[in-house]
C-alpha cells in the first residue's frame, strides 16, 4: 500500500511538469510564426485533460478500491504511473527536460509571452 503510494508521489512530478513545454516545443517546430497561438493551444490542450484526468483518476480509484481494496489499488496506480514515466522517459524526450544546459540557453523571455519588455530572469 505504502509502495505504491510512494513511487507514484516520486514518478508522477517527473511526468507531468515537463509535458506542456515538450507540447509548446513540438508544435513550434510545425507553427514557428504562431508562438502565441501555439502557446495559447497547448495550455488549453494540456488543462483540458488534465482536469479530464481529475476527474477520471478518482471514479477509476474509486472503482479499483471497491472491487479489489485500498491496498491493491494503490499499488495497481504506483505500477502503472511507474509503467508510464518509463515508456515516456524511453520514447520521448524526458530526460532533456531536465538538463540545465537547456535552461541557460534561455536566459531572456519573449515579451509576447510576459506582456512586458524583455527580462533577464535566469542568472
Amino acid at each position: 500500500m505504502i509502495v505504491g503510494q510512494v513511487v507514484r508521489g516520486f514518478v508522477e512530478p517527473y511526468v507531468i511538469v515537463p509535458t506542456l513545454p515538450e507540447m509548446i516545443d513540438v508544435a513550434l517546430v510545425k507553427y514557428p510564426d504562431d508562438e502565441i497561438a501555439v502557446n495559447d493551444l497547448s495550455s488549453g490542450v494540456f488543462n483540458s485533460f488534465l482536469g479530464i484526468g481529475q476527474v477520471a483518476g478518482p471514479l477509476f480509484g474509486a472503482l479499483m478500491t471497491e472491487a479489489y481494496g485500498f491496498r491493491v489499488t494503490t499499488d495497481v496506480m504506483g505500477i502503472i504511473t511507474l509503467i508510464y514515466a518509463l515508456v515516456y522517459f524511453v520514447v520521448g524526450e524526458g530526460p532533456a527536460a531536465f538538463k540545465q544546459s537547456k535552461c541557460k540557453k534561455k536566459k531572456t523571455v519573449k515579451a509576447s509571452i510576459l506582456g512586458t519588455p524583455q527580462a533577464n530572469l535566469l542568472p
